[in-house]
């Protein structure tokens, strides 16, 4: 009985949650796609990685150099659509978000050390530090598929 309740409760909250996933514009560009295909190349080059922590560094560098692109384009994106109030408010969340991220990665480079860590800290410091700019852009460009396609 309990299973059947769960099988009934799962179907009702998908056919609930799935028209939430209609939002987005279908004739707009697929940013995101297009972002996370682009991102898989130098995840890739990541992880086939056998190199030294010089060598690691410098493709880090690489693909944060990327990010920081594609932040800068995202958000250009975004505020490109918004207007007035709306971005007014959007400029003082991504003034938020880069106060966040700063305070975030100064935390990374403090806990993730050699000592605390030992020879995995730098993969897991760097991995870290990408990742937040990889989902900020994520979510803006999410932001920007609500809008009619350039």
């Amino acid at each position: 009985m309990v299973k059947l309740t769960k099988i009934i409760f799962l179907t009702f909250q998908l056919f609930v949650i799935s028209p939430c996933f209609a939002i987005d514009n279908p004739d707009a560009p697929d940013y995101v796609s297009d972002f996370i295909a682009d991102a898989l190349i130098y995840e890739n080059k990541l992880s086939q990685c056998s190199c030294s922590s010089i060598e690691l560094t410098a493709e880090f560098e690489a693909f944060n150099q990327f990010l920081d692109q594609r932040l800068v384009h995202s958000e250009r994106l975004v505020n490109h659509f918004v207007t007035g109030d709306e971005k007014l408010l959007f400029n003082d969340s991504q003034a938020s978000w880069e106060a966040y991220a700063k305070k975030e990665s100064d935390f990374i480079l403090a806990n993730w050390t050699k000592e605390s860590f030992g020879s995995s800290y730098l993969l897991s410091r760097l991995d870290y530090l990408t990742s937040i700019k990889k989902q900020r852009i994520i979510t803006l460009y999410y932001y920007a598929k609500n809008y009619p396609p350039l």
